[in-house]
């Protein structure tokens, strides 16, 4: 399990640090760097990402917040449902969990929106936050660079469930970055 460190420079205006399994990454408003490694983004041309889940309320907004908070600087983000319905706001449990994680309740403002009132082809990067989704976007759009990341839906579980689920799409973020960006 990763731990998250947040911390305030005023050279650097935003850091965020990750420790997995020993490695500690560093995301400042610039750059990304592997600890005791070379940099591994500088500059490069922004990249658009899609995050869809079914209901746009918990796994696919969640995932649109901590990556704007790590990467907002490079990647335009954004997310949607395929069964969301257009305006519903993100499930409590997913605001009371960014605000243990990052002392931040702005996803309270998320408004969902379905998947059919966006454009694919603007994105980069589509994830699929499980099967299910990756099964049916994959058949609509089959030569669409479509991810799956396979995370388990909190939906009508408890707090603990949604901050796992949010643990677990921090790790997936920064395995995407190290990866893709």
């Amino acid at each position: 399990m990763a731990e998250i460190y947040a911390s305030s420079d005023l050279n650097l205006v935003h850091q965020i640090y990750a420790q997995e399994d020993g490695i500690v990454i560093q995301h400042t408003k610039t750059h990304t760097y592997l600890e005791g490694d070379e940099l591994l983004w500088y500059g490069k041309k922004s990249k658009n990402v899609l995050f869809v889940c079914i209901g746009n309320t918990c796994r696919s907004p969640m995932a649109s917040f901590i990556a704007k908070k790590l990467f907002a600087n490079y990647l335009r983000i954004d997310s949607a449902g395929i069964g969301a319905e257009n305006g519903k706001q993100a499930s409590q449990n997913a605001i009371e969990a960014m605000k243990v994680l990052f002392s931040d309740d702005s996803i309270k403002n998320h408004s969902a929106k379905n998947y059919e009132n966006v454009n694919l082809d603007n994105y980069d990067f589509i994830i699929a936050m499980d099967k299910q989704v990756f099964d049916y976007l994959s058949r609509k759009y089959p030569n669409t660079n479509i991810q799956n990341w396979d995370i388990a839906d909190p939906y009508g579980k408890d707090i603990n469930a949604y901050c796992e689920t949010a643990n677990e799409i921090m790790r997936n973020c920064l395995k995407f970055n190290l990866e893709f960006c």
